[in-house]
């Protein structure tokens, strides 16, 4: 994928009439209203294939989806449910012929159900919690700091101290290629604070013992307060160990905000030079060629995503609108992220 760096250096000549420097805050503007546009031109561009797995059940749903159209989950067809379906879980409730179902269980095959709730994390902490590290990719400022917030593992709040301030939670300088770990065992993380930084920080799970660290989250330049959407998979096998492959086909969209190092949705740079030029010459009102910029376009588009193509009938997508809609509702039915 092309970084923003490189999106904004392929775009730079085509920014108002006769361009502008590619670090320009002109030519970032124009960068970000290229991708945007980029998203709802031809038939899949805003579409993308994650595949992801399961930590407990749950996964945390990366910033760039929008919205997931159709998921597999362990290569069989699954239904995706929104927050909003939340009330259709069970609690004391005897709703099977031979008792009720196990608190949190929908009487479903086999579903995605959106958690209601969000998460600094991608992987959960280790059963019995962790002492946390945090790794830089990148030269920071001597003074940039990441504060993990959150509670031991027997509930109460984590309180520490850094340079003779008590603050909330634990504090890590960020160092290139150098894993600072803290002294605190956490339970649970609630908060992750960090400022904008030069490349991406990792956030791990530390043993102190053994030296092994466990990959929890990573934090791209611009997240300074990172939370995502939780997704749960609910399916007969309630109650067994969460472990699950999930493959799903995402609408996905911008970020709030890119710096220069960071990752965009987009490989294609031809793609995203005719785009810029379209754009110009409606600026400037050269219809014709603005025009024919979009007929070459769609075409390149069409192409890319014909070549991408594989066989089989096209993917057909159900909106649920209603409660009475959801598939199975009155009984059973029939961390590393990758994009494609």
């Amino acid at each position: 994928m092309l970084t923003f760096g490189e999106l904004r250096k392929a775009v730079a000549p085509y920014v108002g009439r006769a361009g502008k420097c590619a670090d320009a805050p002109e030519t970032a503007e124009f960068a970000i209203q290229v991708m945007r546009d980029l998203l709802i031109s031809g038939s899949y561009a805003g579409v993308r294939k994650l595949c992801i797995q399961t930590y407990k059940g749950c996964i945390a749903m990366p910033p760039e989806v929008d919205t997931p159209l159709k998921v597999r989950i362990d290569r069989r067809e699954a239904t995706i449910w929104s927050k909003w379906y939340s009330f259709h879980s069970t609690t004391s409730e005897a709703w099977g012929a031979d008792g009720a179902y196990p608190e949190g269980c929908f009487p479903a095959g086999q579903i995605l159900v959106e958690d209601g709730t969000e998460t600094p994390l991608i992987y959960g902490l280790p059963e019995k919690g962790s002492v946390i590290g945090i790794i830089g990719n990148c030269d920071e400022d001597a003074d940039a700091t990441v504060v993990v917030s959150g509670k031991d593992p027997t509930g109460r709040a984590i309180y520490t101290t850094f340079n003779g301030d008590k603050i909330a939670g634990e504090k890590f300088r960020i160092r290139k290629h150098e894993l600072r770990h803290g002294e605190v065992v956490f339970g649970e993380i609630s908060a992750v604070i960090k400022p904008k930084t030069n490349g991406y920080v990792t956030l791990v799970a530390y043993d102190v013992e053994t030296g092994k660290h466990t990959f929890l989250a990573d934090y791209s330049p611009a997240d300074m307060t990172p939370q995502y959407r939780r997704y749960r998979v609910v399916s007969r096998e309630c109650g067994k160990d969460g472990f699950h492959n999930l493959s799903i086909l995402c609408r996905v969209r911008l970020k709030d905000s890119y710096l220069d190092n960071e990752l965009t949705l987009f490989e294609n740079k031809s793609i995203v030079q005719l785009q810029a030029q379209k754009i110009q010459n409606e600026n400037n009102n050269n219809t014709q060629v603005a025009n024919y910029k979009q007929g070459a376009l769609d075409n390149l588009l069409e192409r890319e995503a014909g070549f991408k193509k594989t066989s089989g009938n096209p993917v057909s997508v159900t909106q649920i609108i209603s409660g009475g809609s959801i598939r199975n509702i009155n009984g059973f039915g029939s961390g590393s992220r990758r994009w494609r």
